[in-house]
């Protein structure tokens, strides 16, 4: 019986023995198999670090951030020379100012009014009336020289200051013509032609008519003093644009 025990036990024994080897190689192959995976997962990770540290810096090395505003200052730096008394800084130009040309006044008519024509006929006949209807006029001891009278002239000291008095209204032509007719000079006196120039117009009532052509003005007057149409007194004046004046060079009786 103590035999049969023994050899029971014996066989449990070894059969126990077995299935703990059976379990170790087991368990050491599902450990080897772990750790082949784990080698394995940690070789890719490795290869995955190695590549991340080629494109992207080490945690240590920093980048520096580039600034735009000193990139400007050190290009400026590059650039702008140095200001100094013998490198003087430069000045920008002043712009011209720009010149505006002023736009031409409209062409005016060289051609005085009408108004103003009639003003200037009475102001040469103003300066004609002191020669013609003068001292000389009324003189009461006339000359008689080829059936003409002459009167004294006292309002008067020269043929000069007497051709001066016409100036202005008259061209130089006229003023002579004018003297020379009807001025006498005689033992160093000054003797005007005694006459009457006859019936004159009104120069305020009467009839006018203009007519212009080239730089010349012709003023023709008239006026009637009867009821008879052929009573009309007629004056004509001749203005021309002479030197850049209108003066007289025909005035009816002159």
């Amino acid at each position: 019986m103590k035999k049969l025990i023994c050899i029971v036990a014996a066989i449990c024994t070894l059969t126990f023995v077995g299935c703990a080897n059976n379990n170790n190689k087991v368990s050491s192959t599902n450990g080897k198999k772990v750790l082949a995976s784990d080698s394995s997962v940690k070789k890719d990770v490795n290869i995955a670090n190695k590549n991340i540290s080629k494109s992207e810096p080490k945690k240590n090395e920093t980048t520096p951030v580039k600034d735009k505003a000193s990139e400007v200052k050190v290009e400026s730096l590059k650039t702008t020379p140095v200001i100094t008394n013998e490198n003087p800084a430069p000045v920008a130009p002043v712009p011209a100012e720009h010149e505006t040309t002023p736009a031409p006044e409209p062409e005016k008519s060289i051609y005085p009014s009408e108004p103003e024509i009639m003003n200037f006929i009475k102001g040469a006949e103003n300066a004609l009336t002191p020669i013609f209807k003068g001292p000389a006029l009324y003189s009461k001891n006339p000359l008689i020289i080829n059936n003409v009278y002459y009167g004294e002239v006292t309002n008067f000291n020269s043929r000069e200051e007497m051709a001066d008095s016409l100036r202005g209204y008259f061209t130089e032509d006229v003023i002579n013509s004018i003297l020379d007719k009807y001025l006498l000079e005689k033992d160093g006196k000054l003797y005007f032609t005694i006459g009457q120039a006859g019936l004159r117009v009104n120069y305020d009532s009467c009839t006018k008519n203009f007519s212009y052509d080239n730089n010349k003005i012709i003023v023709k007057l008239s006026s009637n003093y009867s009821n008879s149409p052929n009573d009309i007194v007629t004056e004509t004046k001749t203005l021309e644009f002479i030197n850049g004046q209108w003066l007289f060079t025909n005035f009816w009786y002159v």
